[in-house]
């Protein structure tokens, strides 16, 4: 099954990141779109960039 959520609940990324720790099946990504000039691009956070952006509580949304 695949679901694809938007939100800009930080702590609805948080709890679903630590979620997916707990379960022992990471299999999550989050795709962040960030406009540069007349570009926008999909930056992806996988476990380990989400444990480091959790950790420093960096602006994900």
């Amino acid at each position: 099954m695949q679901l694809f959520a938007t939100t800009h609940s930080y702590e609805c990324v948080t709890a679903a990141h630590e979620a997916f720790v707990t379960d022992g099946v990471y299999d999550m990504r989050v795709h962040r779109l960030e406009r540069l000039d007349d570009t926008i691009n999909a930056i992806t956070y996988d476990q380990e960039n989400l444990d480091i952006a959790v950790e420093h509580t960096w602006e994900i949304r």
